[in-house]
C-alpha cells in the first residue's frame, strides 16, 4: 500500500498536489512543516498544529481542528 493509498489499498487518482510529497516527507521525518514548492511559504503539518493545542484561525492547510480559519480562532488578520 502506497503512502497516499486509502484504507482499502486503492490510491488516489493522479495528479497529486505539488506539495503532497513535501508534506509526506515532513510527516515521515517528524519535522514540524515544509516549504510549499509552489509558493515558498512555510506550511505546518497537522501534527505540529495539534501540538499547538488550539486553532490559530489562519486557515492552515492541515488544520486538525476541523476549522477553515473563518471561525476567528486566536489570531486576527
Amino acid at each position: 500500500m502506497g503512502p497516499l493509498a486509502g484504507p482499502s489499498g486503492v490510491g488516489r487518482a493522479d495528479p497529486v498536489e505539488p506539495w503532497e510529497h513535501e508534506h509526506e516527507a515532513a510527516v515521515r521525518d517528524g519535522r514540524a512543516g515544509y516549504l510549499d514548492p509552489a509558493t515558498g511559504s512555510w506550511v505546518f503539518t497537522a501534527e505540529a498544529l495539534r501540538a499547538r493545542g488550539t486553532c490559530c484561525g489562519s486557515g492552515c492547510r492541515h488544520c486538525p481542528f476541523g476549522t477553515d480559519g473563518a471561525e476567528g480562532g486566536g489570531r486576527s488578520r
